[in-house]
């Protein structure tokens, strides 16, 4: 086939840290206040390992400690900032280079916001779009495309949104117990839950995974999809703040254009899900 040219018209580029668009200390801070104290200014993890990061001493004890678990999902999806896959953070501060290299945020983003609430999704998506910056959508960083974090962007972290409960659950297409989870609730613990219900829960190998997010969202592949199917096959409904701070419920028959993008599409594409 031959090969298309697509050309943009009106260039989408982002506002950068050292640029002039970019916000003032105090927007952030404006910011900052609007989201209840929950902006996060990211410290790389490794920081400990250099001498190089502002307000950061070397600490070659903490230092041994990260290098022992850099490999370990744990590690990173505490933070709202570190990639799991390493690649991605392309050596901006890396717990394996001599103490004098470079720590720097760079590849990571600069901030984040440790939502709790449909409000904070909404006011983190209005504030990039005034400010013209790069938003990404993070859960556990345990992405392999590198999605959850990114130079100048603004992070909208979800991980502490884990919320779990059991209800009954009633359409024209299924009627019996389900489950409702939070954009932050990973595989640990959900399937013990669901089990002691008498059901299952379709989730990853990994136990750390989140379930809500970019996993079900991307399809969600499973040890139990020979029996049950896909992730994304057993999703009833996904609660979405869309890119225009729109709080919608998707089903198969309300707003099921978006129920069907969000049901493997890929994750963070039409919106962000807050359960």
């Amino acid at each position: 086939m031959p090969a298309t040219g697509l050309t943009n018209t009106q260039p989408l580029c982002r506002c950068f840290p050292g640029d002039a668009c970019w916000p003032s200390s105090a927007a952030w801070d404006s910011f900052n206040r609007t989201v209840g104290g929950k902006l996060i200014a990211t410290v790389p993890i490794a920081s400990p390992c250099h001498d190089a990061f502002p307000g950061v001493s070397f600490d070659a004890e903490l230092c041994v400690q990260i290098q022992a678990n850099w490999a370990r999902p744990e590690l990173h999806d505490r933070t709202a900032h570190s990639p799991m896959a390493a690649f991605f953070a392309n050596l901006s501060c890396d717990p394996f280079t001599p103490c004098q290299a470079q720590c720097v945020v760079g590849a990571y983003v600069p901030y984040a916001v440790n939502a709790s609430s449909a409000s904070d999704y909404r006011e983190t998506i209005a504030f990039a779009k005034k400010h013209n910056i790069r938003l990404v959508i993070r859960n556990t960083g345990q992405d392999y495309m590198g999605k959850s974090t990114g130079g100048g962007a603004l992070a909208l972290w979800t991980h502490y949104i884990k919320d779990r409960s059991i209800l009954d659950y009633k359409s024209t297409t299924y009627t019996r117990k389900a489950m409702e989870i939070g954009a932050g609730v990973q595989a640990l613990g959900t399937q013990e839950a669901a089990n002691a219900q008498g059901f299952v829960v379709v989730e990853g190998d990994c136990p750390t995974v989140g379930i809500v997010g970019g996993y079900t969202q991307g399809g969600g592949t499973s040890p139990l999809e020979s029996k049950f199917g896909l992730a994304a096959d057993q999703v009833l409904e996904w609660e979405v703040v869309t890119g225009k701070g729109e709080l919608l419920t998707a089903t198969p028959r309300q707003n099921s254009d978006l129920y069907w993008a969000l049901a493997g599409g890929g994750g963070a594409h039409t919106g962000s899900c807050s359960l």
